[in-house]
């Protein structure tokens, strides 16, 4: 079932077929994942499934499905909703756990939630996991008031341990930025035990919160989780762009959260997406950089000092106020503008921008105009073919310079790999080493490095020189440990 919640709504027109049938398992299976993918197109076959005669387990899985389904269809009518929600709370006064304390909750809009809407709300966090997601409790989320919802999890976790599913439901669903990046924080460190429906259920909820701290957390472990949370994250990932229709770096740019509880470190954060932007050539229209760049508390202050392109390849550097060229005149660049590299520019320009930015005293937020580079990367990474380091010297500087290490058969890994951005990531093949204790497959005592490259995931695209001079850049650097 898991899988199929990961493939999103596209799914559900093949899973309403099932409620046809007449068995437990496949009538509840299909209920359930209906549940957490709740549609108008499923809210008619659940309103024909329940007039069929049926078992008490399945009545009990369709009713919740077809409420999920029903609360998406309210809109912005929150009386309306609350109604609803009330009704479906006073038949959960048994199954809801008791929490002290508990805030006034309000929608947005200023009207009071209800006390049974509140029992409907608790009773659904509790019921929520990571083999019963609720679809439900994402639509109401949207339209609760965010320092209300914030202030229920703070109540639950008074109540109840840590590691209680619906805590994590709780936190998921209702949490700022501060209490979501808290979680992360846990789960990433679940995720090295065997606590692994917790963590699954985690990166559902995360999935739906629709916040931007959220998604972050759900990028780090696509590339740097353990394998299943990898592909867990990957799925959620996929399926938030394609409700959206977005690529993976614009939903990650677009949902940036602007008052982060760490400013220097979302500074620091921002600045590395700018950079991995630069490496691998993303290019932005003027909506989009408007939105992620200038009108961005955190990324404006990150890019302040770059040297931008513009659609005519005239360079542009980002000042507090606003751009201005290698003279100092102040220009607005042509959209689509993107991040120069430095192999892209003749030498004299990056010494006239660069003497521009010392006169400004601008300090770039990574080196660019002063970047090591290459105009010739593809041949001299030829030429460093099959150079030999001992091994675990190779796989302590590879950690050094941000790379992970690719899959492990039988406890021996061959690759490594540094995530960039678009789909790209920098991959240092080597000979076979054994994890354990840093031995040589092949029983030398230097492991080969075979190449440092450029690659796309899931699809073939040739490496620019920009890839290619930051492949050899790294490449000279593992060499020289």
């Amino acid at each position: 079932m898991r899988g199929l919640v990961r493939c999103g709504a596209r799914i559900v027109p093949e899973i309403l077929s099932f409620l046809d049938r007449r068995d437990d398992e496949s009538v509840v299976s299909a209920a359930r994942i209906l549940c957490a993918l709740p549609t108008a197109a499923a809210g008619a076959a659940l309103a024909a499934a329940v007039t069929r005669p049926r078992s008490a387990a399945q009545l009990t899985a369709l009713h919740d499905a077809l409420a999920a389904c029903r609360i998406s269809e309210y809109g912005q009518d929150d009386a309306a909703l609350d109604a609803y929600l009330s009704q479906l709370g006073q038949s959960r006064r048994e199954d809801v756990p008791q929490v002290a304390d508990l805030p006034a909750l309000h929608y947005r809009s200023g009207r009071p939630v209800s006390p049974d809407a509140t029992r409907w709300l608790l009773g659904e966090l509790a019921a929520d996991g990571e083999r019963e997601p609720r679809g439900g409790l994402a639509i109401v989320r949207q339209r609760l008031a965010d320092a209300d919802a914030a202030r229920l999890p703070d109540a639950i976790q008074a109540s109840i341990p840590m590691d209680a599913a619906w805590l994590v439901s709780a936190i998921g669903t209702l949490g700022n930025d501060a209490q979501l990046d808290k979680l992360g924080a846990i789960v990433n460190d679940w995720s090295e035990t065997d606590w692994h429906e917790l963590v699954t259920h985690a990166v559902q909820v995360l999935q739906r919160s629709g916040c931007g701290c959220a998604f972050a957390w759900l990028a780090h472990w696509a590339e740097y989780g353990t394998a299943e949370l990898r592909r867990d994250a990957n799925a959620a990932l996929r399926r938030l762009c394609e409700e959206r229709a977005l690529d993976r770096d614009t939903l990650l740019d677009l949902t940036t959260p602007r008052a982060p509880e760490n400013p220097e470190a979302a500074i620091a954060a921002a600045a590395r997406r700018l950079e991995a932007a630069m490496i691998v050539g993303r290019t932005f229209d003027r909506e989009h950089f408007e939105a992620f760049v200038m009108e961005h508390p955190i990324v404006r202050k990150a890019a302040i000092g770059l040297v931008f392109l513009d659609a005519k390849e005239r360079p542009a550097i980002l000042t507090a106020a606003g751009f201005i060229d290698g003279d100092g005149a102040k220009v607005t660049p042509e959209a689509p503008l993107s991040i120069a590299h430095p192999c892209t520019r003749s030498d004299s320009g990056l010494a006239t921008l660069g003497g521009k930015l010392s006169e400004l005293g601008l300090a770039q937020p990574f080196p660019q105009t002063a970047r090591e580079f290459s105009r010739n990367a593809k041949e001299e990474l030829s030429a460093l073919r099959n150079q030999k380091l001992p091994p675990r010297t190779l796989l302590q500087a590879l950690k050094a310079l941000g790379y992970r290490p690719g899959a492990v058969e039988q406890g021996v890994v061959s690759d490594a790999y540094r995530p960039l951005a678009a789909g790209f990531y920098l991959v240092a093949r080597h000979d076979g080493i054994f994890v354990k204790d840093s031995r040589c497959l092949n029983g030398t005592r230097k492991s080969t490095v075979e190449e440092l490259s450029a690659q796309k995931q899931d699809d073939w695209a040739e490496p620019t020189r920009t890839l290619d001079s930051e492949a050899l850049l790294d490449l000279r650097k593992l060499l020289t440990k």
